[in-house]
């Protein structure tokens, strides 16, 4: 079964996960070419699985949480590890921000994570999960965290928005019929889609909490779910060892024309410390940000 899934920025690549050791001699990590479906590389995790996967923006990096209890940092040029982050108790889900500077993790029984990608450190802990934290998401401004959880008798069905800063909890989402295994925030941080147990795919809005689409499709449960950063695609991966590419049908609205716009701040946000220069290790980002015209039709156009 394919246990995650996500989309690169611009919508070409797509890196999964799986489970499937045996068989697959390793190869648990594969990248994929959306427009044909072609595996265009494999990551070598001998004798363990892949839980999550999550993609850098500028699409150098990859995470892996995985089954031997550790997040991995690959390069996708290589195919190569590059740096591997603390032991935890048991298989890790993982997430990592848009700018790259931040990685969220949870695993079996323990508080969720923060870690600095760069340096490796953990900076803080969330307390307050029981039992398997199936799934992580963090929003484009770094304000929101969502996790979904099995609870303590593993049979938890609903998922809840974290607010980073202080780690309250502020909704909770309900409605699937069975666990939710996997959760992914749209760019803009109005919507919110997972996938579940029994089967479906559930786009959520995050102000309300309320569900707006159900999707239906897949023979069995849904491990992984993934939004393109314009929210018309939506990926999954399912235990029926397919991935799915779904189009969300949106109604679009049109707003007066202003001088400015407060949703477009964590798109600018981030594409001011992407066009930063890269520190030494590789990671950080450096000194004023620096742009082309291009780079700047490419902010205004996704």
């Amino acid at each position: 079964g394919v246990s995650s899934v996500t989309l690169s920025s611009g919508g070409r690549t797509a890196l999964s996960g799986n489970r499937g050791l045996a068989r697959d001699g390793g190869k648990s990590l594969r990248l994929w070419d959306v427009g044909s479906g072609r595996c265009v590389r494999t990551f070598d995790l001998p004798r363990w699985g892949v839980q999550s996967v999550a993609l850098l923006v500028d699409g150098r990096y990859a995470l892996s949480g995985n089954q031997d209890n550790t997040l991995r940092l690959w390069e996708l040029a290589s195919g190569c590890c590059v740096r591997t982050y603390g032991k935890h108790a048991a298989e890790v889900n993982a997430t990592l921000s848009a700018d790259g500077r931040w990685a969220l993790s949870g695993c079996q029984g323990q508080t969720l994570r923060l870690w600095d990608v760069a340096s490796g450190r953990c900076v803080r802990e969330f307390d307050g999960f029981t039992g398997q934290v199936t799934s992580v998401a963090l929003s484009l401004d770094g304000r929101w965290a969502v996790s979904a959880s099995s609870g303590e008798c593993g049979w938890e069905k609903s998922l809840r928005l974290l607010e980073l800063a202080t780690g309250r909890c502020v909704r909770k989402f309900e409605g699937h019929t069975g666990i939710v295994n996997s959760v992914a925030l749209s760019a803009d941080s109005r919507w919110l889609l997972s996938g579940g147990s029994d089967k479906t795919l559930r786009l959520w809005e995050l102000a309300t909490g309320r569900c707006v689409s159900v999707l239906e499709g897949h023979r069995h449960e849904v491990e992984s779910v993934a939004l393109s950063l314009d929210a018309r695609w939506a990926l999954s991966g399912s235990k029926d060892s397919t991935l799915r590419l779904w189009e969300l049908d949106w109604e679009c609205e049109f707003p007066e024309l202003a001088d400015w716009d407060e949703g477009a701040r964590p798109y600018l946000d981030v594409f001011l410390t992407l066009n930063c220069s890269k520190g030494e290790d590789g990671f950080t980002r450096v000194g004023k940000p620096v742009w082309t015209d291009s780079d700047f039709h490419k902010l205004l156009t996704r």
